[in-house]
């Protein structure tokens, strides 16, 4: 099963396009990992691709927050550039992704926060 959730630091937000009349947008995010006394704490940078209705969201209210979490699929890429040098791109593919953690300049813009339900609570 291909199934991935992080959650992390939003970085730049590119503009929505267009993809055959679907709304598609990307978004780098950092995540943090401490690796031990020896490297400490190391920060991964994720590209996360969203198409629809989560694309949407994010490009309407996604700068008026610090943190996101997402949940989708993992693709890895690999090409060759015309030097012939190797290249690969980890991308995430998210099905879901919540907005967390208003920036408090944007506070008053920013919806607030989806509620996660629990059955019997």
């Amino acid at each position: 099963m291909n199934l991935v959730a992080l959650t992390g630091n939003i970085g730049k937000i590119e503009e929505l396009g267009d993809a055959n009349g679907t709304p598609v947008l990307s978004f780098s995010m950092a995540t943090n990992d401490y690796m031990g006394k020896a490297k400490g704490e190391v920060t991964n940078w994720h590209t996360v691709n969203l198409v629809g209705s989560q694309a949407k969201f994010v490009n309407e209210y996604g700068a008026n927050y610090k943190k996101a979490s997402v949940k989708g699929k993992i693709i890895h890429d690999q090409w060759e550039t015309k030097e012939g040098e190797k290249r690969s791109k980890t991308k995430i593919y998210a099905d879901d992704v919540e907005l967390l953690v208003p920036r408090e300049e944007k506070a008053e813009a920013a919806p607030p926060p989806k509620k996660l339900e629990f059955p019997g609570t």
